[in-house]
């Protein structure tokens, strides 16, 4: 358009910058020179289509270029700029901070009218952009003036035209650092921060790494109004290095979060565990699906390594208890919490004595076994037996008491099982019984009339072995049983492996005193059975053992008899011969082999 002073427009110069600078390079303020031009200055500022098209004119700029650079307001406090979701507080509307360096650079380097020559950078929107990069130097904040002048920027760098000059001596003080430079590359359409920070918005990714960066770097109880800009520019830049790492970054800072929650005592809530994360990085305070991500992963690390003994609320989630305190714990248990503690410390594999939480798997653990364990009164009468009954059958072995429980609880009763003890009497009655108990015994009776112990009868129930069997539906458990005392005989008949203490007596040609002796020195193996017809004390050898033995050694008895020398005779003359001997106190045998050459020159003699 002929008659109209044009300005140069920079690639990154906002489109309201443009506006201000071509109505000051044509001596007007910009809200006259825009309805000038047929637009207001308002839609240059919240970004209308028409506005921007009619501007792209004017200037002589097309219309892609001043698009590009425009903020395109959707909302209250929200728009879109280089294709980016962008809003407050995270982005300011107003011409407030500036790099002094790069004015003094546009004035100097610029032409045209003075008041046309200083630009508004894209990125100096963003509060979140604290240093120059060009210049390493601190952006500086320009003062609050009224609305009518807030977008003019050479009106307020006029007003503050002596703070800008002591502000340019601050060149390379201020690094721009690798998270301001996020901020550029994601307005340049660039992503490079990694899978995780690439898929966030812009928005959300400066949000999280200032949120992030601060709480880690300077604690989690900190109050964030009380921090200067170089201090959030460091905690910005230290949450940017943990969001980049993605996953392992987030577990990180809640592993540094949470590193002085004791983990054996109980977490009570989201304050408790991330400090003021918690309360901002509520849902009702950031939503979307980018702070979804990074609560998701926060809560379960939570879950994975924090005791919850309670009511404990995070991001506004309520988490499933997964411990449970001394306190309830000892209810359950019905036990004082000395005990509590020792039995779950057990459980638990855990010692230490500062323990004051207990998972709630174990506690349930622990339940279930203390309520299993009953006393001897209370498991004969589960097994449906009398005291003398069950008294063998723990002494036969049959039942044994629980192995932990007097570890736990010294010197208290013993305990035994519940749930063995009913496997016990459920395996013994599961015989298919036959339709009549005509010649069929209780088993006491069948005791005394078999001659065996009680729990070779229930040892033989145990393995089914017995055909006829019969419940007396008057009785419980293994007292309403009924057997053949003939056919529990038949299983305890001895095999002819076996040698009675008279049959080797008999053999080797000693007393049967003499006999038992040898198994009670280990001369032969003396075995003892309960079988029917013999009493208890009998005593059984293995014959093959028996035969081998007899086969290689030869008592003095027995050489007596051969020679008709007779014992003291036999042995004193083989006292003093190299005749191999085998002792055990008052028994010597010789080596049968050995001794037959004596035997000889004996006869001969």
């Amino acid at each position: 358009m002929r008659g109209i002073y044009k300005v140069p427009f920079h690639a990154d110069e906002t489109t309201t910058s443009l506006a201000i600078r071509l109505a000051s390079a044509n001596g007007l303020s910009p809200y006259p020179f825009c309805e000038d031009m047929g637009f207001s200055f308002d839609s240059v500022i919240h970004g209308r289509r028409e506005a921007l098209i009619r501007l792209s004119e004017v200037a002589h700029v097309p219309d892609e270029q001043v698009f590009r650079n425009a903020y395109i307001s959707a909302r209250q406090g929200a728009g879109v700029l280089r294709g980016e979701q962008v809003r407050s507080p995270w982005i300011t509307r107003y011409t407030s901070r500036v790099c002094p360096h790069c004015l003094e650079d546009d004035f100097r380097n610029e032409s045209g009218p003075q008041s046309a020559r200083r630009y508004f950078r894209v990125h100096w929107h963003f509060t979140a952009i604290r240093s120059c990069p060009i210049h390493n130097a601190p952006l500086f904040q320009l003062p609050d003036i009224a609305s009518a002048r807030a977008f003019d920027l050479d009106t307020r760098a006029a007003i503050s035209a002596r703070e800008l000059r002591k502000a340019a001596g601050l060149v390379d003080t201020t690094p721009f650092t690798p998270f301001e430079q996020f901020i550029l590359d994601r307005l340049e359409g660039r992503k490079q921060a990694g899978a995780f920070v690439d898929n966030m918005s812009m928005v959300a990714g400066i949000d999280v790494s200032e949120l992030m960066g601060m709480f880690a770097t300077f604690g989690k109880h900190v109050n964030l109004h009380n921090f200067t800009e170089t201090e959030w520019q460091t905690g910005a830049q230290a949450g940017y290095e943990i969001l980049k790492r993605g996953r392992d970054g987030i577990r990180a800072f809640g592993r540094l979060m949470t590193l002085q929650t004791n983990p054996r005592r109980s977490a009570y809530g989201g304050p408790h565990l991330l400090g003021g994360f918690a309360s901002i990085m509520v849902p009702g305070k950031r939503a979307g699906a980018d702070y979804d991500a990074v609560r998701l992963e926060l809560l379960d690390f939570i879950k994975e390594t924090v005791a919850i003994a309670g009511k404990c609320i995070v991001f506004g989630e309520r988490l499933t208890q997964t411990h449970v305190g001394l306190s309830e714990a000892s209810k359950r248990l019905k036990r004082n919490q000395i005990q509590t503690k020792n039995i779950l410390a057990h459980f638990d594999c855990d010692k230490d004595k500062t323990v004051t939480v207990f998972p709630s798997d174990v506690v349930e653990q622990a339940r279930h076994y203390l309520e299993d364990l009953l006393l001897p009164i209370e498991a004969k009468i589960v097994l449906g037996v009398s005291r003398a009954g069950f008294e063998q059958l723990v002494g036969q072995g049959l039942i044994v008491h629980d192995p932990l429980y007097p570890q736990l609880f010294p010197g208290s009763l013993l305990r035994y099982s519940k749930a063995s003890l009913q496997r016990l009497r459920d395996a013994a009655l599961a015989i298919q019984p036959v339709s009549s108990s005509a010649g069929l015994f209780s088993l006491f009776k069948a005791t005394q009339r078999a001659r065996v112990l009680y729990g070779d009868i229930v040892a033989l129930l145990l393995d089914g072995k017995l055909k006829n069997v019969f419940y007396d539906q008057k009785l419980q458990g293994l007292d309403c049983i009924m057997v053949d005392p003939a056919e529990v005989a038949s299983h305890f008949k001895i095999d002819s492996k076996w040698m009675l203490s008279e049959e080797v007596a008999a053999l080797v040609g000693l007393p049967v005193q003499q006999v038992r002796l040898m198994a009670r020195e280990n001369l032969l193996g003396g075995h003892k059975f309960n079988r029917i017809g013999y009493p208890p004390t009998t005593m059984f050898f293995d014959r093959e053992e028996v035969n081998r033995f007899h086969g290689a050694y030869v008592s003095a008895t027995e050489l007596g008899e051969q020679t008709t020398l007779g014992a003291l005779a036999v042995a004193q003359r083989l006292r003093w011969t190299d005749t191999p001997k085998l002792r055990a106190k008052k028994l010597v045998f010789y080596e049968r082999v050995a001794v037959e050459a004596e035997l000889a020159r004996f006869q001969s003699d």
